[in-house]
């Protein structure tokens, strides 16, 4: 009886035992070693980004440093306008004494009055000696508008007129008077052109009251004349000019009526600009094409000096 339980207690035992080993948490398998840490690398040296270099300054277009365009060759006009109450002046001489002065204001962006002295007009004496007149007066006004301001590629267009006040010399008196209209236009950034069509009338009247006209005494055909110039930037500041224009020219003759004829003057030179407010010109004149003399040439010097002020006390 004894053995019987020895052995069911042995029995009981030996069933408990693995079941006991079922409860019991299981041993942690050996954690894998950890990846070893990565080594910490030598400092990197930080280089600062090189400051980028500033772009080259470009260089300043060949740009004209006058406030507005030239209402002028040297001495015939152009098409272009004197802004609105900008106002300009100038004045020359030659080397045969001829004296140039005049004065010009902008009249609200379409128009200019102006009065200028020139003694460039001649007489012929009974001898056949051509000599200069004293100065003569003259009041201008001109209109126009400027180039694009009505379609694409429109050239500068301007109609003037100007009449002189009367004049005493060598016991006449005279009076001139012109109209011409006139068209100017850029051609790319170095070239400019002028041509135009002028129409003169002149009297002139001995002491006698003989008096004799240019339009009396020829067709209209006659009383009209082309003229123009052409401007060429050759350095930012500098241009080279040329110009054709035409003034009256008085015969005087002993026993007869006078005459009155028109001649064509040929100039050229060049102008430099000195600075916003001025120019300065000098060149060549030859006061009669058709009469080649070149001891007859003249060597003239010009400048001009304008302002904007009065446009900017205005508020313009």
């Amino acid at each position: 009886m004894q053995r019987s339980l020895t052995a069911i207690t042995v029995a009981v035992l030996g069933l408990a035992a693995p079941a006991a080993s079922l409860g019991q948490e299981q041993p942690a398998a050996p954690a894998e070693s950890a990846t070893p840490a990565t080594q910490p690398s030598a400092p990197v040296r930080v280089v600062p980004a090189a400051k980028p270099k500033p772009a080259p300054a470009s260089t300043p277009a060949p740009a004209t440093s006058q406030p507005f365009r030239q209402p002028h060759v040297f001495f015939s006009p152009t098409a272009y306008i004197l802004p609105a109450a900008a106002v300009q002046a100038g004045a020359g001489v030659d080397t045969g004494g001829a004296l140039q002065g005049q004065i010009a204001v902008g009249l609200g962006d379409v128009a200019e009055f102006g009065v200028a002295g020139t003694n460039l007009v001649r007489a012929r004496q009974v001898d056949g000696k051509v000599a200069q007149l004293p100065p003569y007066v003259f009041a201008s006004f001109k209109m126009g508008v400027g180039e694009e301001s009505m379609f694409r590629y429109q050239p500068a267009i301007a109609l003037g007129f100007r009449k002189s006040f009367e004049h005493s010399a060598d016991e006449r008196k005279s009076r001139l008077a012109e109209m011409f209209v006139e068209a100017s236009k850029e051609i790319g950034s170095f070239m400019t052109l002028h041509a135009g069509a002028s129409f003169w009338d002149a009297s002139l009247a001995k002491a006698s009251g003989e008096e004799v006209t240019l339009h009396g005494r020829s067709s209209a055909r006659q009383q009209l004349r082309p003229f123009g110039g052409v401007e060429l930037r050759a350095l930012p500041r500098a241009q080279v000019m040329a110009e054709v224009f035409w003034m009256p020219e008085f015969r005087y003759v002993a026993d007869a009526a006078d005459e009155v004829e028109l001649r064509p003057q040929l100039a050229w030179g060049v102008r430099y600009e000195l600075r916003s407010w001025g120019q300065i010109e000098a060149g060549v004149r030859v006061p009669d094409i058709a009469d080649v003399n070149l001891l007859d040439a003249q060597i003239f010097g010009q400048l001009r000096v304008q302002t904007t002020r009065l446009r900017q006390a205005v508020g313009l």
